[in-house]
């Protein structure tokens, strides 16, 4: 069994913003920035960062056979299980287009940001919207393997 935690954080290009300043008002790109009236300017917030854990879980086993003195066949079995990330601090969303809503964990609705327009876009839990407390279920069927090989000597 393996425990992982990985954060994410990148931040925007212009976090502290930016501003572009052409010839329009002035026909000169410095006058603009002189009389401080740019073309466009932008800014990006700061990225929250996010703090995933991954469990992963494996077994196997292996044999060797030597079937002739020149020939030898290894087999094995494997088993790997990668469960869904989560969030540490239960910061994750996804969209159901099916209701057309945004769903959060199960106790992450103070976590949504009080800026969103009410009425904008609904916001519900996890169970509410008939969900995993993790918003997804962990694929357990894909992850077997069976590996063979033989070696003539």
């Amino acid at each position: 069994m393996r425990w992982g935690h990985t954060d994410d954080l990148r931040q925007a290009a212009n976090l502290f913003g930016s501003a572009t300043f052409t010839n329009r008002y002035s026909n000169h790109p410095y006058a603009d920035f002189l009389l401080g009236i740019p073309n466009s300017a932008a800014r990006n917030f700061p990225t929250v960062p996010l703090e995933r854990l991954i469990r992963t879980y494996s077994t196997g086993a292996s044999d060797e056979w030597k079937v002739t003195p020149r020939l030898t066949v290894t087999a094995g079995l494997r088993y790997l299980l990668y469960a869904v990330p989560r969030d540490k601090n239960g910061r994750a969303a996804l969209f159901d287009p099916a209701t057309s809503s945004i769903v959060v964990p199960d106790g992450s609705l103070n976590l949504v940001s009080k800026l969103l327009p009410t009425g904008y876009i609904k916001v519900v839990e996890a169970g509410q919207a008939g969900y995993a407390d993790n918003l997804l279920e962990m694929d357990k069927n894909n992850a077997d393997r069976v590996v063979t090989s033989m070696v003539k000597e």
